[in-house]
């Protein structure tokens, strides 16, 4: 083939290649539309669970083994999200013996198939410090989870934050001090029996506790779903346990805390 095209004319040679080129082109563009299509369009149409709109309401007891300098040894909160195609909102409460913290969340779904969901959204974090001051944390981020269906979830986090602490000083004014920061997170989990999840991950934050960056939390968890076998379909349990490392980054960074949590929440 190669001797044949050798022999044609310098005319002819030059419109073959450009033939060839042109050809190749298309091939190129037409395997990168399926390839997108595979990826993005054909899940989209069996995500029911996005269609309909979910929600998930759930509780959870955290125990501080190893307080370090945190004053709190019990936490109770509670967690009401709603997740639909194109929206997420969530709306938490969290009671201590030091504070009590308010969560409201607000995110923007553009993607969200059965494999891939990809979100910008903002969070406003509250605590009051009984008798401190508060402390504000808002947050914009972008959000990523890729999920293998029965086998694997990926979730990675990143993000901006700006905080601001406001103090009282008796037979003073209120001192108030502000800074930015970012955040980020990675959380991987398998599926196991279909039922059963195990994860693990790093963050910067937690969902009511919301550090400035070097200060991240190590997590493992397991989960129990149920899927309507032997218990009401949408139950879930869920036990995990959290390390909270403090200067991460420097040669001082030690382990400041150990929390164990347990999570029992429903899906409806």
């Amino acid at each position: 083939m190669l001797c044949i095209i050798s022999k044609l004319p310098w005319c002819q040679k030059k419109f073959l290649k450009v033939q060839i080129i042109k050809g190749l082109s298309q091939i190129t563009s037409f395997s990168i539309l399926l390839l997108v299509q595979y990826c993005f369009a054909q899940p989209l149409l069996g995500n029911e669970k996005a269609d309909r709109g979910m929600f998930d309401v759930s509780t959870a007891a955290s125990f501080n083994i190893k307080k370090g300098l945190e004053p709190n040894i019990f936490y109770f909160d509670i967690l009401g999200q709603y997740s639909c195609r194109f929206a997420e909102a969530a709306v938490g409460i969290q009671i201590t013996s030091a504070n009590t913290d308010v969560l409201l969340k607000a995110l923007y779904t553009p993607l969200h198939n059965l494999r891939h969901k990809i979100g910008v959204g903002t969070t406003y974090h509250f605590s009051y410090l009984y008798t401190i001051g508060s402390i504000h944390d808002l947050l914009a981020s972008f959000e990523y989870t890729l999920t293998l269906p029965d086998a694997f979830i990926f979730f990675a986090q990143t993000g901006y934050m700006y905080q601001w602490i406001r103090a009282s000083v008796p037979h003073s004014r209120t001192i108030v001090i502000s800074q930015p920061s970012i955040t980020f997170a990675v959380h991987f989990t398998g599926i196991i029996k279909k039922e059963w999840y195990l994860g693990g991950g790093i963050s910067s934050y937690e969902r009511f506790l919301y550090p400035v960056f070097a200060n991240p939390s190590f997590s493992i968890d397991l989960y129990y779903r149920s899927r309507g076998d032997q218990l009401p379909q949408g139950l879930y349990f869920g036990l995990e346990g959290i390390l909270r490392y403090s200067d991460l980054f420097t040669f001082s960074g030690y382990p400041e805390n150990v929390v164990i949590k347990s999570v029992i929440g429903m899906e409806l």
